[in-house]
């Protein structure tokens, strides 16, 4: 085993440490993390209808300002 390698509970096997977040949960990869935040993301607008709309109204408006503009909005998902 190389010191390059770490196990993922979720996977059950041993892979690169690049497939890993640095930051949190370093004992799961990137690809379960970002299915359990996906998964937590669908529960939470579940309960919250207007801000699942919020969001994608934001990321709209983001795509387009990026597109049209080339410009970086400066209102942030989290100011809407």
């Amino acid at each position: 085993m190389d010191a390059d390698m770490r196990y993922c509970v979720k996977c059950k096997s041993f892979l690169e440490q690049s497939k890993f977040v640095m930051a949190k949960n370093r004992n799961t990869c990137r690809e379960h993390i970002n299915k359990q935040h996906a998964q937590y993301q669908i529960e939470r607008w579940k309960k919250h209808p207007m801000e699942r709309k919020a969001h994608t109204i934001w990321q709209i408006a983001y795509l387009d300002c990026r597109k049209t503009f080339q410009i970086k909005m400066k209102l942030g998902l989290k100011q809407v």
